[in-house]
């Protein structure tokens, strides 16, 4: 998900059920 020139990354916690986001990076990044 693109915010802006921030790239966030969400991740799934499944033992919480719920997202929560673990990287926020201004450069652009390949994430999987």
């Amino acid at each position: 998900m693109r915010i802006g020139d921030y790239r966030v990354l969400y991740r799934v916690d499944y033992k919480s059920n719920k997202i929560v986001i673990f990287k926020i990076d201004k450069r652009p990044r390949a994430y999987d």
